[in-house]
């Protein structure tokens, strides 16, 4: 029963690029839907994988690719975001221009909390 009109006030949209297709597909995106959508993020593991060097984000294909979708959002004024596996990985899209992060999964947070509750008992005299 919702008007599409009325999407953006309840939701964000985040679209995922994770591909080549994906990023020649970014401007039509968001010249059409373009007040909708709140961040572009990039998927940077499956991106990898769809431009022909899997796992690897660091790639020169990827740092490209990564780069590009980073200037799409900055022409169409829009934030753009990207998961990091690490604060380096955050320092190295921050600087190539995301401004949107996600750092970890559930089971990583709750692996870091364990940890750091074992590391505080073992501190205990």
């Amino acid at each position: 029963g919702e008007a599409f009109e009325d999407f953006a006030k309840t939701r964000f949209l985040m679209p995922q690029i994770e591909s080549q297709e994906g990023i020649d597909l970014l401007p039509q995106m968001l010249e059409t839907y373009g007040e909708y959508i709140a961040a572009v993020m990039i998927g940077p593991y499956d991106m990898s994988v769809m431009v022909g060097t899997p796992l690897d984000i660091y790639s020169d294909v990827m740092t490209a690719s990564i780069q590009k979708v980073f200037d799409i959002c900055k022409s169409y004024n829009k934030s753009c975001g990207i998961f990091c596996g690490s604060v380096e990985d955050a320092k190295r899209f921050r600087a190539m221009g995301a401004n949107v992060y996600w750092t970890g999964v559930d089971m990583q947070f709750l692996q870091m909390g364990v940890k750091q509750t074992f590391d505080q008992l073992a501190q205990l005299k």
